[in-house]
């Protein structure tokens, strides 16, 4: 009888090994594609591995300050100046933009051109999240990486990804969402996407960036295999380049259920620049972006 038992606990403990080498391998957790190869600038992780769910860690020192300088790569107005610090990582998707913050594990920020043509689409919501395969394995979060108790928050929408399977699959990557308070994601961050979209049909087009804010040197963690930080809030810039007619806009939420229209909270782009610490429309002629970034009128905008 002995015998069998070790035997049973010998198979049981295999298994086990198995199961865990199987799942460790297989980050995404879904079904996988062939993703292009790109090239991603690499920084070095002043974070340690190893942190458990809720615990904090300290920010490290010395963060560098924007440039003035645009990404030389660019494609786009809103493709904000790079950091010229550590642990920083470009990816570029169809559709979509974005800086990796590896350690955070959350985009730096996201950006993207909304046209009147892609405000509107048939393409079905995706129902998966997806592990970005454009992320070095090792910062890789992944849809299991998220507790209930916090959204994963998209940074560039699904809703303006209709117009595209491809886009819309690449909205549901990781590397495009953060933590988000249930509340704030699915009012008042979704009411401005929905604004910004009517914004992109009265305009003909507009250029969007968005990201977290870690405003505090420790922050609420969460993560099964790789430690994610909760932002303490989060922030959206919007300029339309119509000629004769350009102007901007930006919003700051605090990533709590508190109630905030984005009528009430809107602001300067100057003032978010100062909070997220980046040249956010870089490739815009400084003369305008001066201009531009230094008034935030919510009645220039149509439809309000």
């Amino acid at each position: 009888m002995k015998k069998i038992i070790t035997l049973v606990i010998a198979v049981l403990s295999a298994i086990a090994v198995a199961l865990s080498e199987y799942f460790g391998a297989n980050t995404s957790g879904t079904e996988t594609r062939q993703e292009p190869e790109t090239e991603i600038v690499m920084g070095t992780d002043d974070g340690e591995d190893g942190e458990t769910e809720d615990e904090t860690y300290d920010e490290t020192e010395g963060e560098s300050e924007a440039t003035d300088v645009a990404d030389a790569d660019a494609l786009l107005p809103a493709m904000p100046a790079k950091w010229d610090s550590k642990v920083k990582n470009v990816v570029r998707h169809k559709y979509f933009s974005l800086l990796y913050d590896t350690r955070h594990n959350t985009p730096a920020w996201v950006a993207w051109k909304l046209t009147a043509e892609h405000s509107h689409g048939n393409q079905e919501r995706s129902q998966k999240f997806w592990a970005d395969p454009k992320i070095p394995r090792q910062y890789r979060v992944d849809f299991y990486d998220y507790r209930a108790e916090w959204d994963r928050g998209h940074m560039c929408p699904a809703g303006d990804n209709k117009w595209d399977q491809e886009a819309m699959y690449e909205c549901f990557y990781m590397s495009n969402m953060c933590p988000q308070d249930h509340i704030l994601n699915t009012e008042s961050w979704e009411k401005l996407e929905s604004a910004c979209r009517r914004w992109a049909r009265a305009e003909g087009e507009i250029y969007i960036v968005c990201g977290p804010i870690y405003e505090n040197r420790r922050h609420r963690q969460i993560g099964v295999n790789h430690k994610v930080d909760v932002p303490e809030g989060f922030f959206k810039a919007v300029v339309s380049l119509r000629k004769g007619k350009e102007k901007a806009i930006a919003f700051y939420f605090p990533n709590d259920a508190r109630e905030q229209p984005y009528r009430d909270i809107a602001t300067t782009v100057d003032e978010i620049e100062k909070k997220c610490g980046f040249n956010l429309f870089a490739g815009i002629d400084k003369t305008l972006q001066d201009r531009i970034e230094a008034t935030a009128d919510i009645k220039a905008w149509k439809n309000e």
